[in-house]
């Protein structure tokens, strides 16, 4: 299995830019990090980790889509009609992204998730939005359904003891820690 190289990580530019978090993460996340390198280390670790999972029946989710280009591929892998994508803007028109802003997810969205990567944001840029979008996703995961969230250091705070507290647990350490893989216990 070839490894590729953890991503950098930025500072928090928000106060710099003096962008509200809706403002900065539309332009950040669209015009800044879109770059080859972020896109080809996530659309290889979904082949290498993700696909290879033996999902129970549910929802892909992925919430952030970007330019659709890793989330294109999870519909070629898993089916368009079992994924689903949000994002706060669906910059490419892709059938199957619906435009959600987050941090208004409640209730009445709820659904069962199979598998579902949080990639809102970030925890360091975007806090509020990246609380909102975990708070809901990890009630949504299926039993033997999995997360993929960021690592506890990238993350800020202990996720994972979180996320064992809620009945998940950690699986698999990705990029040294930067992400991990987490399964809801049956």
């Amino acid at each position: 299995m070839a490894r590729t190289a953890t991503p950098t990580q930025h500072l928090d530019l928000r106060p710099a830019l003096g962008d509200d978090e809706a403002s900065f993460a539309a332009r950040f996340y669209r015009e800044d990090w879109q770059a080859g390198a972020y896109q080809t280390d996530r659309l290889r670790m979904s082949r290498e980790v993700l696909f290879p999972l033996t999902l129970p029946n549910g929802h892909v989710l992925m919430l952030g889509t970007h330019n659709t280009r890793i989330f294109d591929a999870w519909c070629s892998h898993w089916g368009y009609r079992r994924c689903t994508g949000f994002d706060l803007i669906n910059d490419t028109g892709h059938p199957r992204v619906e435009e959600v802003d987050v941090r208004h997810l409640g209730p009445g969205d709820d659904m069962d998730v199979a598998l579902a990567w949080n990639d809102i944001g970030s925890w360091k840029r975007t806090p509020e939005a990246r609380r909102a979008s975990y708070d809901w996703l990890k009630r949504q995961i299926l039993p033997g359904g999995y997360l993929l969230e960021r690592g506890d250091a990238v993350a800020g705070w202990p996720l994972g003891k979180d996320l064992k507290i809620s009945g998940s647990d950690a699986v698999r350490d990705i990029w040294g820690g930067a992400y991990r893989l987490f399964r809801r216990r049956d």
